[in-house]
């Protein structure tokens, strides 16, 4: 469970949390970049750090995620593999894994921002131990100034292919 203030927002509030966010060894934003449509509850909303997750390597991934979601009836970030249709539909690939991603992760956050019509919620998760407060954070996310890059990760990402071979699978 969440508690939640709200606080004035402005358009470098976004862009501030954003660098902010860097911070956690775990965060997931989504954006509506401006789209609205009926579907829409939020400008933007995110998961910073991790309250609780599970990661999934193995069969039964829904099982895990049910079993998840019962135990945990949060808010819940996360993604699901493209190699989850393996298990839905009996298939296989024989394509290396270069990533190593599981084939799912979710997480509870400690902290849950999000922004509806120009009003910013900032939710602190009730276990979140050694949080500050929700105006801790905030005034944390606007003073923020610097590149903290103590969790970002640059993978090594390299073709497989050259663009040559590319086309001629494609000719």
């Amino acid at each position: 469970m969440f508690e939640f203030q709200s606080f004035p927002t402005n358009k470098v509030f976004i862009n501030q949390f954003v660098r902010f966010s860097r911070a956690f060894p775990c965060a997931c934003i989504l954006d509506s970049s401006g789209h609205n449509d009926k579907y829409s509850r939020f400008d933007f909303i995110a998961g910073l750090g991790i309250q609780e997750q599970i990661w999934v390597e193995s069969t039964n991934v829904f099982d895990f995620l049910k079993d998840f979601h019962q135990t945990h009836q949060e808010w819940m970030f996360g993604f699901l593999s493209y190699d989850i249709k393996n298990q839905l539909e009996n298939l296989s690939s024989s394509n290396p894994d270069r990533i190593n991603f599981p084939l799912a992760h979710f997480f509870i956050p400690q902290i849950l921002i999000y922004q509806r019509n120009n009003e910013l919620v900032i939710g602190i998760h009730h276990n979140a131990w050694g949080m500050k407060s929700h105006e801790g954070i905030y005034n944390s996310i606007l003073s923020f100034s610097g590149n903290n890059t103590l969790f970002v990760n640059k993978p090594d990402i390299r073709h497989s292919l050259t663009k040559e071979e590319y086309f001629k699978k494609f000719a």
